[in-house]
């Protein structure tokens, strides 16, 4: 039934179409979504509310996207033009000219002086705490820094640096220690091992001081987020289109050869840009069979029957990127490597037998739908692999399409 309802060519030329295709419609069903409530305010001071594409940026930003309304066109701004921008009272990054030490912490690249080196920049801070003692923090890439500001003190960089003692050796400059304790003793003095240059620390230290002087405060997106692991179940349909060949001239083909999948999937969801990257691991069982008979071109009145038996293990690893509809609706592609691992590969052909049991590897390509974080419908297309990659005569080309439905736990 299945097989008269879908009549798929497999060829390059339609498969590049219908990806490319899909790629344009997902771009624009996605094109509308990620923005959330925020302002920001301009050089001149003037307020702006609007929408703004939170990003959830790993590092600080120059620049937003924003809208004035929900079906505006997508603007612009950036560090030059805006001083303050805020997204639903839980992200705040205020615009500042700063004294930053630039110096890197790595290791292998450690400079031998203690004192930390600074250059003037202009910056967007992220805000954690805001109060009479405020805690900003800035990253790019592996540089982290944070810094503070008091009424009576402008916002100053807390100095925490590695130098290189010799080969074997680093020292610190832990100077931010006595920063703090300076500029916020309250009513019990700091010692210096509750210092800690660790966001966690350095947030509750500037929370309890707010605290002890009756100060109200905010305390922004401070919560630390950390990468975590998600399980899922898979089964799968696949439809796929083989091919023998020998010297380039085909002799099998069969292009809705009907086939199953069924395993389950690792996913390690970063922490970063609102867990829109997820990194996967897949191993899953696949099972594809047929037996057709053709005419013989030299015996017409006789004909020949070829059979495929193929059962491997397939080890995908791969990244999914997800585009957020609305809080119970995702769309998601993804991209893989995959390693087949054969348990069965037996293709007859003119009665002799032949069989592969070295791994092959190919890739695959997905585009799915995602509701309430635990089911999802994929539909993934996997790159041609050859079955008979060891013989010098023969080849077996096995690629196909599957639709893929799993659940996550």
């Amino acid at each position: 039934m299945l097989s008269k309802i879908i009549q798929i060519k497999h060829n390059n030329m339609r498969t590049q179409l219908f990806l490319l295709l899909f790629f344009c419609f997902l771009l624009n069903a996605t094109a509308q979504t990620g923005f959330e409530n925020g302002y920001f305010i301009n050089n001149n001071g003037q307020k702006t509310d609007c929408l703004i594409r939170n990003k959830d940026w790993k590092n600080n930003p120059t620049e937003f996207q924003y809208k004035k309304s929900v079906r505006g066109n997508v603007l612009l701004a950036s560090i030059e033009t805006v001083i303050e921008f805020g997204i639903n009272n839980k992200t705040k990054y205020v615009r500042e000219q700063v004294t930053i030490d630039r110096s890197s912490n790595n290791l292998k690249t450690l400079s031998e002086v203690k004192k930390a080196a600074y250059k003037e920049e202009v910056l967007f801070l992220k805000v954690l705490v805001e109060g009479e003692a405020n805690l900003y923090h800035y990253n790019e890439k592996d540089l982290n820094r944070f810094f503070y500001s008091k009424p009576d003190v402008p916002i100053t960089q807390l100095v925490y640096k590695r130098y290189k003692v010799d080969e074997q050796n680093y020292g610190e400059n832990n100077r931010y220690k006595q920063q703090l304790i300076t500029h916020l003793q309250c009513y019990a003095p700091l010692r210096e091992k509750e210092i800690v240059y660790f966001r966690k620390y350095l947030v509750s230290l500037f929370i309890k001081y707010n605290e002890c002087k009756e100060i109200d405060y905010v305390e922004f997106d401070t919560k630390i987020k950390f990468p975590k692991f998600i399980f899922s179940l898979k089964a799968g349909l696949m439809l796929n289109s083989f091919s023998m060949a020998s010297f380039n001239k085909n002799f099998v083909t069969h292009d809705n050869l009907i086939g199953f999948k069924a395993g389950f999937a690792v996913e390690y969801i970063l922490p970063f840009n609102n867990n829109r990257w997820v990194l996967q691991l897949e191993p899953v069982l696949q099972i594809a069979q047929f037996d057709k008979t053709s005419p013989n071109t030299l015996l017409p009145e006789e004909t020949i029957t070829n059979t495929l038996d193929l059962k491997s293990i397939e080890l995908s690893g791969g990244i999914k990127h997800l585009f957020f509809l609305n809080e119970q609706a995702k769309i998601f592609i993804d991209a893989f490597t995959v390693v087949d691992f054969s348990l069965v590969t037996a293709l007859t052909h003119r009665n002799v037998i032949y069989s592969n049991t070295l791994p092959l590897t190919n890739f695959s390509f997905g585009l799915g739908y995602e509701l309430n974080d635990h089911f999802n419908l994929e539909l993934r297309y996997s790159t041609r692999k050859n079955l008979l990659n060891y013989n010098v005569r023969y080849e077996a080309d096995f690629k196909g399409l599957a639709v893929i439905l799993g659940y996550r736990f």
